[in-house]
């Protein structure tokens, strides 16, 4: 007599098991993703004075030629005062010396070459250095006030003027300056905590968009999708007014501006270390 085969039994724990393990694995995964997505951003701002002598500049002198004998001064205002000057004395402010002779690599054009390949004045000028005064500012914290900001760049002149004229990598730029457009900079912007004097806008040549700059206060880069070709002065000049807002209220949050009579959004998506961003035009209702 045939006995009718019975299925085989399934062990329904260990799939639920297997199952749950799964699922948790796969939420574990998002979940970092996502917290990663919103960590903090360091404060970071460096420059490097590229300078003819093998020692760092007297500090008193430094301090003078930056507070006292500052030649920016306008109207009798000096706007690196007591507050200014104490990042001096903060520990985020940090100047250090590279010797040439120890760092042969930060004095060869070849390190450079993008940078310097349209600029052998450049290349010459960083060839006949002998060191580099590392100025910088960092912090880990959000920073309470632009001090730093104004303070800075005052420091990198002074220390420029100091040891040589020589040439100035702004390192969060990516950029090399003259010491005549430092001179520019200064002149122009008498209040130095602004995004005209610390935020870069870069296209590439497939007209994406890039911000280099939000870093030294803590912030995000931006970053655009590919622009279309007739939208681009458009998208420049929306940039420009949406890095304002973000510049002043430190977020990317309920960004709007307006422009030949349409209101335009800036939509954030934070990945990994970049702020990925969309510009919407307003479509208003016909209702």
């Amino acid at each position: 007599m045939n006995q009718a085969l019975n299925p085989p039994a399934f062990n329904t724990e260990a799939i639920t098991f297997v199952l749950g393990f799964i699922f948790a694995f796969f939420l574990v995964r998002r979940l970092s993703v996502w917290l990663s997505s919103y960590k903090k951003t360091p404060t970071h701002v460096e420059y490097w004075v590229y300078s003819t002598q093998d020692k760092l500049p007297d500090q008193n002198e430094l301090m003078k030629a930056i507070v006292g004998a500052n030649p920016y001064i306008k109207n009798g205002i000096n706007h690196i005062g007591p507050s200014e000057g104490l990042v001096f004395s903060d520990v985020r402010f940090k100047i250090a010396l590279v010797l040439k002779t120890k760092n042969q690599q930060f004095f060869s054009p070849a390190t450079f070459e993008d940078e310097l390949l349209e600029r052998p004045e450049l290349a010459e000028a960083l060839q006949k250095s002998e060191s580099i005064i590392k100025i910088q500012y960092s912090s880990n914290q959000p920073v309470k006030n632009f001090n730093y900001l104004q303070m800075l760049p005052h420091a990198v002149m002074a220390a420029s003027n100091l040891t040589g004229k020589g040439i100035i990598f702004d390192a969060i730029h990516k950029k090399f300056y003259t010491h005549a457009h430092w001179h520019e900079l200064l002149s122009t912007h008498f209040k130095l905590d602004c995004p005209e004097a610390h935020v870069l806008v870069n296209e590439s040549e497939d007209h994406c968009f890039s911000t280099l700059g939000l870093a030294k206060i803590g912030l995000r880069e931006l970053e655009t999708l590919t622009v279309p070709h007739d939208l681009v002065h458009l998208t420049k000049e929306l940039l420009s007014d949406f890095i304002s807002q973000i510049w002043s209220t430190r977020s990317y949050k309920d960004l709007k501006t307006e422009k030949y009579g349409d209101q335009f959004i800036l939509q954030p998506n934070p990945i990994h270390s970049v702020m990925k961003v969309r510009i919407h035009r307003i479509q208003e209702s016909n209702s």
